[in-house]
């Protein structure tokens, strides 16, 4: 497949986003767009909800992506947290809907085993991967990486690239003999 684009998202916390728009030509990657947003203090939650709804919306109005995929929040700390985290993470889906782009979630342990060929890799091992897969500078922080392993790993997910380790091969391979 050409011509095919899409945005990625790490929610991360509930002060900072991972962003990332990657296109691929040809099973050729160009990343376009990165960064790690933070997120200011606000004085009430749906102060926070707006900027980020604002934030995203232009941007994906300006990248026009096929899909958003977004790594799967598995909220951790206090439940205030988590709940603060998961409503952001509805805030973002609100905005691709009203756009109308799907929305993808991949599982963080499925994206560390696409990119780096182990579903147990630390943070470090993912930027690595990333900077030689996409051919880039490391990235300025893991969430930003997050968010362009979650692209990665949906573009090998739907055939559009091979493969990037072995592991993943027989994995695959394994899964299909058993169906």
């Amino acid at each position: 497949m050409s011509n095919f684009c899409a945005f990625g998202i790490d929610p991360a916390s509930t002060r900072n986003l991972g962003l990332a728009f990657l296109s691929i030509d040809n099973r050729k990657f160009s990343l376009e767009f990165h960064d790690t947003v933070i997120l200011p203090d606000f004085d009430t939650n749906g102060a926070r909800y707006k900027y980020i709804y604002d934030t995203l919306e232009k941007l994906l109005l300006k990248y026009k992506p096929s899909i958003v995929i977004m790594e799967l929040s598995m909220g951790f700390g206090k439940s205030f947290v988590r709940q603060n985290l998961q409503e952001s993470v509805g805030v973002m889906k609100l905005c691709c809907h009203n756009l109308g782009i799907e929305v993808k979630e991949i599982a963080p342990k499925h994206i560390k085993l696409i990119v780096t060929g182990s579903g147990l890799a630390k943070k470090e091992e993912i930027k690595e991967s990333v900077k030689q897969l996409v051919n880039m500078e490391k990235p300025k922080s893991e969430h930003e990486a997050d968010a362009i392993a979650s692209i990665l790993t949906y573009f090998v997910d739907a055939e559009l690239v091979d493969r990037f380790h072995e592991i993943t091969k027989k994995t695959k391979k394994t899964k299909k003999q058993e169906k």
